[in-house]
């Protein structure tokens, strides 16, 4: 036990280390060093001498399960470490593209098994916001002060109060294609002149282009990344200009099943320790 203390205390103290920023952005290069590695491969030893130690009944059965739950959950996480790769790629928004190499975060050149492109982006806005101004010159509009601003009510109007009063939605947008206005004059010399937008969401669809040529369509948002052939794809940014292409990161976690195993493990594990106290305490009671 002091053995499995110290080596879990050693452990803390470089974890910290790596917890706090540096210049530069290397704290985290202290979990590459040997000392660690050395450290890790202790405890699992520990763990796995815990583990076959003998005890009685359940109480075994559940601390092999706890114990052996950690050990699968750093080696999952160890696998990931080394064997993991992760990048971003920049994709233009066009079937001509196709990209089947990109280059990892540690600057190593990561060859796909398929290709991938994208095509379809759409991009979904919150409400606008107007501005009033007493009719402000292209050039002035930046540093006048407009007079009042509003955003869309649930009533479905902009209210302006003293200055200019209520303007229903439908005033703002084309009456053909529905779309806002970025600008609308009033009467006394007032303008309205639409804010710049606020991304509400953004979706994307991934073209993945498998060995033998067939492609496969999948959706791609953020927070719903695409999964294929042991990568996950994630939506993180935009062409916010010109909307010319998408930046995808891509992952790829070897360990990640064997993470999810050593937590049921422990899951498990201390669910029938939990169990178990309770029948103790209700049989002395």
């Amino acid at each position: 036990m002091p053995f499995t203390i110290i080596v879990m205390t050693l452990l803390v103290i470089f974890m910290l280390a790596g917890v706090f920023p540096s210049p530069g952005g290397m704290q985290a290069a202290v979990f590459r060093t040997p000392v660690f590695m050395i450290l890790l491969g202790l405890l699992t030893g520990a763990l796995l001498w815990c583990a076959g130690k003998r005890e009685p009944g359940t109480l075994r059965i559940a601390s092999r399960l706890l114990h052996l739950g950690v050990v699968f959950l750093l080696a999952g996480a160890l696998l990931g470490f080394v064997k993991g790769e992760k990048g971003s790629i920049c994709l233009p928004l066009t079937a001509k593209h196709v990209l089947r190499k990109f280059t990892s975060e540690y600057d190593k050149v990561v060859t796909l098994d398929f290709g991938v492109s994208s095509q379809k982006f759409k991009v979904v806005y919150y409400d606008p916001e107007y501005r009033l101004y007493r009719t402000p010159t292209d050039s002035a509009e930046g540093r006048q002060r407009p007079l009042a601003s509003a955003c869309l009510n649930r009533k479905g109007v902009y209210d302006f109060g003293r200055h200019a009063g209520t303007i229903p939605a439908s005033r703002l947008q084309d009456a053909t294609t529905k779309e806002w206005l970025p600008r609308l004059a009033l009467e006394d010399g007032l303008v309205l002149i639409m804010a710049p937008l606020t991304p509400r969401r953004y979706e994307a669809e991934l073209c993945i282009t498998e060995a033998d040529g067939k492609m496969l369509e999948k959706p791609l948002s953020v927070n719903h990344p695409v999964d294929y052939g042991g990568w996950r794809f994630y939506l993180t940014s935009y062409d916010t200009e010109r909307m010319r292409y998408i930046v995808v990161t891509a992952k790829r976690k070897p360990g990640l099943s064997v993470v999810t195993a050593g937590i049921w493990m422990m899951i498990v594990g201390t669910a029938m320790v939990c169990f178990r106290k309770r029948e103790v305490g209700n049989a002395s009671f």
